[in-house]
């Protein structure tokens, strides 16, 4: 708003207001204008910054997260991830335990089975980098009887904070939709509010069914844990009652399902330039292609079918430095692109690549 009020522009404002008197660079004229001219453009850049803050588009995150809360809409916190581990001796609630090879600590919440050795922990830094970690832990503090424990399963992804401009769309959507009791928009504002949610879509109720379902994508944009569905499933509508228990409205009875993967088989043939071998190539082509299906979840939420393409899987391959071509594609032994359903999302399965 205030992108004209530079120290040179009032510098030339201020001085073509003074005449008669020495106006030369270094006079006690210039030094006093130009003394004035920086505090003023100093408040101009403030008074600009206070104008883009008035305004949910342009907010500052500090700012965005302030006046969202007043609108009830508050933006999601990073979360922990919580394992499964199992362990050949008996810890304690709030047991610590740090990672073998990662820079993780985890605490004891829950006891699972005692005389299989199953404990949920959960790790004590917030977000979703320390999901993919599993394998041996060990305890921070001694402990006499300890030989062996192992994160062996995630349980409930650990989720970054929601992205700024994530959260900004989120506080832009209170002015397009009205959420009321039951409608969609009322269901995606609750879901969405939850860390770990990625999308969500409403299926309406089926004839004959008691249920309608909230078909769930996780934030990485993956097919939600079992113990994560169970979660959602506890605050949206417990036990399926429709009494209002959870944030569905009475006489709602909403099952939270899932996100179907469909497990795209791919066989490929690929020309590579000299030097390179398949071996070495292999790695960054199943990356490229694992990418590529992950943009196409990330459409999931609102995109009525998503469809995988051969000629995206093949141009994946060829960005990859050394292959020249990829050709003779085939995705589930078929040559054709695959389309899938409303609640599908892909996911990469074997991949077959071959020279020529």
């Amino acid at each position: 708003m205030y992108e004209e009020k530079t120290f040179d522009n009032l510098m030339e404002q201020g001085m073509a207001a003074i005449s008669g008197v020495d106006t030369s660079e270094g006079s006690l004229v210039w030094n006093a204008v130009a003394t004035a001219a920086l505090i003023a453009e100093e408040q101009y850049a403030q008074m600009d910054r206070i104008w883009e803050n008035m305004f949910v588009d342009t907010q500052d995150l500090e700012y965005l997260i302030e006046t969202g809360a007043e609108a009830g809409v508050f933006i999601i916190e990073a979360t922990a991830a919580v394992f499964e581990a199992r362990m050949d001796f008996a810890p304690e609630i709030g047991d610590r335990f740090s990672h073998v090879d990662q820079e993780y600590n985890y605490t004891v919440i829950e006891i699972v089975d005692e005389e299989q050795g199953l404990y949920k922990l959960e790790c004590e830094e917030a977000g979703s980098e320390s999901n993919k970690h599993l394998g041996e832990i060990e305890p921070i503090e001694f402990v006499q009887d300890y030989e062996y424990a192992e994160l062996t399963r995630l349980l409930i992804p650990g989720a970054d904070q929601e992205d700024t401009e994530a959260y900004r769309q989120r506080r832009l959507e209170v002015y397009e939709y009205k959420s009321f009791g039951g409608n969609r928009a009322y269901y995606k504002q609750e879901l969405k509010a939850i860390a770990g949610v990625g999308g969500i879509k409403a299926q309406r109720r089926q004839e004959g069914e008691e249920t309608l379902g909230i078909i769930v994508l996780s934030s990485d944009f993956a097919k939600p844990t079992d113990d994560f569905i169970a979660a959602l499933q506890e605050r949206i509508d417990p036990d399926l009652s429709g009494e209002g228990e959870g944030v569905a409205p009475i006489d709602h009875k909403v099952r939270i399902l899932p996100v179907d993967e469909i497990p795209i088989h791919i066989d490929m043939d690929v020309e590579l330039d000299e030097g390179f071998t398949i071996e070495a190539l292999k790695p960054a082509i199943e990356s490229g292609i694992e990418s590529y299906l992950k943009s196409l979840a990330e459409q999931w939420e609102r995109s009525s079918q998503l469809v995988v393409r051969i000629s995206q899987i093949e141009t994946a391959a060829t960005k990859v430095d050394g292959v020249l071509d990829a050709t003779g594609t085939m995705l589930n032994g078929l040559e054709q692109n695959i389309k899938l359903g409303m609640f599908e999302i892909p996911k990469k399965g074997p991949l077959n690549v071959t020279t020529i």
